[in-house]
């Protein structure tokens, strides 16, 4: 049975006290391989660095104030007014309770974040670990019970109860 001949090793191995070609050739390919790992390494070690430089600058721009609330998107266009420091706890009944009063307020159909930042501008905090899904689900709560409309997706409008008319039994 012939033996399997792997070049790269034959030519690696010395030849009679003199060094073959291919080993220079290996060793130089191993040292390029290596160089490129230490700037592959280098270049991480700087972006770890620039990326906690960005995070240390973000937290400085928007300070987390509380353990909920929504975080502003990176241009910074929906960021949500800052919870005031004596700022009133919302849910359940008294949450829906306020939508409706700014809903009915507004006269308009407001998308939910607008309503949120409302809320924040009256005083009042939203008081759950998901706030925006706590609105969302306030809202859809008011919509069963026909208080409010769904104009689209995550936009929602007050219904202006119409006056209530009274029908006469007439004598036949």
């Amino acid at each position: 049975m012939p033996r399997r001949i792997d070049h790269l090793t034959q030519e690696s191995a010395p030849a009679h006290g003199r060094e073959v070609p291919g080993r220079r050739r290996l060793h130089n390919v191993h040292e390029q391989i290596q160089d490129l790992d230490r700037q592959m390494h280098e270049l991480a070690r700087k972006r770890r660095e620039l990326a906690g430089q960005l995070r240390q600058h973000r937290r400085r721009l928007w300070p987390r104030l509380s353990r909920v609330g929504r975080c502003p998107y990176p241009d910074g266009s929906v960021a949500l007014p800052p919870v005031h420091h004596d700022a009133v706890g919302l849910w359940g009944r008294r949450l829906r309770a306020r939508c409706l009063e700014v809903l009915r307020e507004h006269a308009g159909a407001l998308a939910l974040p607008e309503l949120h930042a409302l809320l924040h501008h009256r005083g009042y905090l939203l008081h759950s670990a998901t706030p925006v899904k706590t609105l969302a689900d306030a809202m859809r709560y008011e919509v069963s019970l026909g208080n409010v409309r769904r104009v689209e997706r995550g936009v929602y409008q007050a219904i202006t109860n119409p006056t209530p008319t009274t029908t006469t039994a007439s004598a036949a």
